[in-house]
C-alpha cells in the first residue's frame, strides 16, 4: 500500500492516497477500515437505507482521472466511461473529490456556486448522465460536499461582507491587529490560509 490512509469521519467515506486502492468501511465496527481482500469479501448485504455502513467506495479526482475530451483536465465524460471498470472492481460507489464552480484557489473545495459544476469537469447534464449511468449499473455516486467554507465569490461570502443580516453570521468575522509602531495591520489569528 502506498501512502496512508485517512478516516474521514464526517462523511464515513476513506480515501487513499495513492489514488487507486478501494477502501471497505464499516461503521458499525467503530469506523473499522480495511482494504479489500486483506480480510476476504465477508461483507454482510446492508438494509436498504443503511447501504453505506458496509459500502466500499473508490475516490476520483475528476481532474486528473479520465480526460475524455483531451483538454488535459479530467472530466465527467471520463468518469462516466470508466464505470463499468469500476463496476468490476466490485464497489458500491465513486465518491467525487469537488466538481462543483471554483476558482480553484483550494484544489476545488474553495466553492464559489453549488448548484453549478465547473466547467473543467463538465455540465450539470454531464453530472445527470453520470448519476443515471451508475445507477444502471447499480453503483451510487457521492459528491464531495463542504459547506463549511466557500470561496470569497460565493454569494454567500459576498452578502455576509456586506452585512446582510440574513448571511452577517455565516461566517467568523474578526478585526485584524493593528501594530501602533510600525503601521502594520495583521490577521486577528495565526491560522493560515491557502
Amino acid at each position: 500500500m502506498k501512502g496512508a490512509t485517512w478516516l474521514i469521519v464526517s462523511l464515513a467515506l476513506c480515501w487513499d492516497s495513492a489514488w487507486g486502492n478501494v477502501v471497505k468501511v464499516n461503521l458499525d465496527d467503530t469506523l473499522k477500515y480495511n482494504h479489500v481482500g486483506v480480510e476476504g469479501d465477508d461483507t454482510p448485504k446492508p438494509d436498504e437505507d443503511d447501504w453505506w455502513k458496509n459500502a466500499v467506495f473508490y475516490q476520483i479526482y475528476p481532474r486528473s482521472f479520465r480526460d475524455n475530451d483531451r483538454d488535459g483536465d479530467g472530466d465527467l465524460k471520463g468518469v462516466i466511461e470508466k464505470l463499468p471498470y469500476l463496476k468490476e472492481l466490485g464497489i458500491t460507489g465513486a465518491w467525487l473529490s469537488p466538481i462543483f464552480k471554483s476558482p480553484e484557489a483550494d484544489q476545488g473545495y474553495d466553492v464559489s456556486d453549488y448548484r453549478s459544476i465547473n466547467e473543467r469537469f463538465g455540465t450539470m447534464a454531464d453530472l445527470t448522465e453520470l448519476v443515471k449511468e451508475a445507477h444502471k449499473l447499480g453503483l451510487k455516486i457521492i459528491l464531495d460536499f463542504v459547506p463549511n467554507h466557500t470561496s470569497d465569490q460565493h454569494d454567500w461570502f459576498q452578502k455576509s461582507v456586506a452585512g446582510t443580516d440574513r448571511y452577517k453570521d455565516y461566517y467568523v468575522w474578526k478585526d485584524g491587529k493593528y501594530n501602533k509602531t510600525n503601521g502594520v495591520r495583521l490577521p486577528p489569528n495565526n491560522w493560515v490560509s491557502s
